[in-house]
């Protein structure tokens, strides 16, 4: 787990996993989606999103990092 981009990154460089779940909201300056478009590019890891943020331009943008899929949170629990 990262709470900012640049640990984001370098857990995939280290762990080179098979799928990346990515919170659209990380601390500090990069979010989510700059972060799964590096690791998109660099490592050819695809990622699924998790944000309770649905915007057009948060879309377009999610859309850079050709996610497999995104998640609505809150997640309902009943």
């Amino acid at each position: 787990m990262a709470d900012r981009c640049r640990a984001a990154i370098q857990i995939v460089e280290a762990e080179r996993p098979d799928l990346v779940v990515m919170d659209i909201g990380l601390a500090g300056k990069r979010d989510g989606v700059e972060g799964a478009v590096v690791i998109r590019k660099r490592y050819d890891i695809p990622t699924l999103f998790v944000s309770g943020q649905f915007d057009g331009l948060l879309v377009a943008r999610a859309r850079e990092a050709e996610a497999l899929a995104w998640l609505s949170k809150p997640l309902d629990k009943e």
